[in-house]
């Protein structure tokens, strides 16, 4: 509801921009209440009771903010379940977008690639989900081992987007696949340089992945744990690594709605809302010091 930790989430997310957002939570095993004693843990407390309030918190803040498009969940599991448990996993997701329409993004698998089990593990449970009407939006490629083997299996199972696909530019034939199938790339740049993947920025392969054509998204990945709040930081670093223009940054910032799990209406609407902001942004940019600044520079050469 209003004043709570969600809410203030997407005060912050709105104020920089961002106007839809699909989150994504770990399955619970148990909910942390307020007791007498400070905090208990219930484990018999249904998802039901989070989605409700995730339901009400949302539509209560698109009424007070009319340009917020919306959010949704993506359910999440650890790659250290056992085949059955996941399998359960899938089956609670999706009796949840029977329950709740609108609300549920899809399923995904997470963890270290190179210690955990790997998507293939998984398999039956992923496909049958999937093909029940699921979207599968999986972890894959967030490592700098020279092995293809969870892009692969990402691919083959049918997921839709990859989280990171941090090595997928050493495969030349996957990334060539990845573009012909439309599959979109969670690129978290600012998680990959905090975890050490990568130094310089510069060197990003996110950046490969982009000018090879490939469907792109600027996403955070535990934004809070590497002490930012919000999107801010991962755009303006990529955009001044990568050299992006402002032609190339409203092309990645636009396109991520076709990415999402809105319906093609409201990836419409999203998209015109953007660029009557983008225009509004141009025009505040233009009048900016810095612009005039910049203009006065070039005229004098």
């Amino acid at each position: 509801g209003e004043n709570s930790y969600f809410w203030k989430m997407l005060e912050r997310l709105l104020e920089t921009g961002v106007t839809y957002v699909e989150m994504k939570q770990l399955i619970p095993q148990g909910w942390v209440l307020p007791s007498d004693d400070g905090e208990t843990i219930d484990r018999n407390v249904p998802i039901d009771v989070f989605m409700d309030a995730f339901k009400e918190t949302v539509e209560l803040f698109k009424e007070r903010n009319p340009t917020f498009v919306g959010a949704k969940m993506v359910w999440s599991a650890l790659k250290v379940l056992n085949p059955e448990t996941v399998h359960e996993n899938t089956l609670e997701v999706l009796r949840l977008m029977d329950a709740y329409p609108g609300y549920i993004a899809g399923f995904d698998l997470v963890g270290h690639e190179d210690t955990l089990l790997p998507i293939s593990h998984y398999a039956k449970a992923l496909v049958e989900f999937r093909e029940k009407g699921g979207r599968l939006l999986l972890h894959a490629g967030e490592t700098i081992e020279p092995s293809a083997e969870g892009l692969f299996d990402a691919i083959a199972v049918g997921s839709t987007r990859i989280g990171h696909a941090y090595s997928l530019p050493k495969f030349p034939a996957l990334m060539r696949m990845v573009r012909e199938r439309g599959i979109t790339i969670e690129c978290c740049p600012l998680s990959n340089q905090s975890l050490g993947y990568v130094r310089d920025l510069k060197n990003h392969p996110g950046h490969i992945m982009l000018m090879n054509g490939l469907r792109l998204t600027i996403s955070s990945d535990d934004a809070a744990i590497f002490g930012y709040g919000d999107l801010t930081c991962d755009f303006a670093l990529v955009t001044k690594a990568w050299g992006l223009s402002l032609k190339q940054l409203k092309h990645l910032t636009r396109q991520s709605y076709k990415c999402t799990a809105l319906s093609h209406d409201e990836q419409l609407m999203a998209e015109l809302a953007f660029d009557k902001a983008w225009g509004s942004f141009l025009r505040d940019f233009m009048s900016s010091p810095t612009a005039k600044r910049a203009s006065m520079r070039r005229s004098a050469h």
